[in-house]
């Protein structure tokens, strides 16, 4: 038995949101492991989501894909004690509501 599709698209949301975490953590502190880690995570991405790909539709993975910004905006304030302000605020909920009216549409089809 194959691994789920949904795995590997659980997998591209979790390495892209890592890879900015690590990202970040390079632009601030530096040091080329941290880079050669970034890198590697941004070149696994596109492995994970063609597999992924290869049972699901682009929407299906696109949306989930399309929560990365929320997921790297709440694991940037937990990791690094950001501030989130009141725009950010405004983009993640427009980002969720999208996700929440594609979702509705798609069930309702």
């Amino acid at each position: 038995m194959s691994p789920s599709p949904w795995l590997f698209t659980a997998l591209s949301v979790v390495l892209t949101a890592t890879a900015h975490l690590v990202f970040k953590l390079y632009a601030t502190a530096g040091g080329w492991s941290r880079l050669a880690v970034t890198i590697a995570l941004f070149l696994a991405i596109p492995v994970s989501t063609f597999v992924a790909l290869q049972q699901l539709t682009l929407a299906q993975v696109y949306l989930c894909t399309a929560a990365v910004p929320v997921i790297s905006l709440v694991a940037a304030r937990l990791v690094f004690k950001e501030s989130i302000r009141r725009s950010h605020l405004w983009s993640t909920g427009l980002i969720v509501a999208g996700i929440v009216l594609y979702q509705s549409a798609a069930l309702t089809t």
